[in-house]
């Protein structure tokens, strides 16, 4: 994996979420709107076929709410899975795999929502690694993406994106089985919808003590310029970081096929990908 360099005029906002703040000093703080619309490596936003994609879901949908709803839930419907190998994929190459997880359907709304006109970017946040209970077994942070959208003059925070219906449905059932208040990926008082009035999420609870982040890393374009600011901070912590989620993917995304598919049945064959 090669980290797009990142460029000396990356931002971050001032409105943190729980409570840690990302120490970034080389970051300026930038929330102005009109900042997070730009085109990156892995936001390919001149590519033809993303961009009718975006214009036959929004064409219907007069507004900036109207149309990051419909993108949503777009990005939402799109099966979540591990590709088998680690890598970034640009958002062309995730909407024609139409499979993807937590980073690159981030990506793929983000691209989106940018063709559309709607200012866009990622917020990356550690979360607990028991989120992941009942799939793996990990006590180091798990770094989770938000998107935050600028709708009716504020920025709206959602992961709502990441989990399609059934998976999210499936792993709702097996968390109350359990019994947890977090666990297959999600918190037990999690929000299954968002309207985009206001925060949503599904990994998060922030009226819930176990339900916070642990810490906040800032805004970002995409997650090659928070790999390359991760790097830059400790590398040997990047490289270690790295290194355990290499090794704990193959499990995560046979947990996952498994939590998806029903006893009994026969998994349907996965395309193949690099994330």
């Amino acid at each position: 994996m090669l980290p797009m360099q990142v460029a000396a005029s990356a931002r971050r906002s001032r409105r943190a979420i729980g409570p840690g703040k990302a120490a970034s000093p080389w970051l300026a703080v930038e929330s102005a709107p009109a900042h997070w619309l730009g085109t990156t490596h892995l936001l390919d936003l001149d590519d033809t076929r993303l961009r009718l994609r975006v214009h036959s879901l929004v064409q219907h949908h007069p507004g900036a709410r109207s149309a990051a709803m419909a993108l949503l839930a777009f990005v939402r419907a799109i099966p979540f899975e591990l590709a088998p190998r680690y890598g970034l994929r640009s958002a062309r190459r995730v909407l024609d795999a139409h499979r993807a997880a937590w980073f690159e359907k981030s990506t793929l709304l983000i691209a989106m929502l940018r063709v559309a006109g709607i200012p866009a970017r990622m917020r990356v946040v550690s979360v607990p690694g028991d989120i992941l209970r009942g799939l793996v077994q990990t006590h180091r942070p798990f770094f989770h993406p938000l998107v935050e959208l600028w709708v009716d003059g504020r920025w709206v925070r959602t992961d709502t994106h990441i989990y399609d219906p059934p998976m999210l449905a499936a792993a709702r059932r097996a968390l109350m089985a359990h019994g947890w208040s977090r666990g297959f990926g999600i918190h037990r008082n999690g929000q299954v919808q968002c309207d985009l009035r206001e925060d949503a999420y599904v990994a998060l609870a922030l009226d819930h003590a176990g339900g916070m982040p642990l810490f906040d890393h800032g805004v970002y374009n995409d997650v090659s310029e928070f790999l390359a600011h991760y790097r830059e901070q400790s590398a040997a912590r990047w490289a270690h970081d790295l290194g355990h989620f290499r090794l704990l993917r193959g499990r995560l995304r046979r947990a996952y096929a498994a939590l998806r598919t029903p006893p009994g049945k026969t998994e349907a064959r996965s395309q193949t990908g690099t994330v």
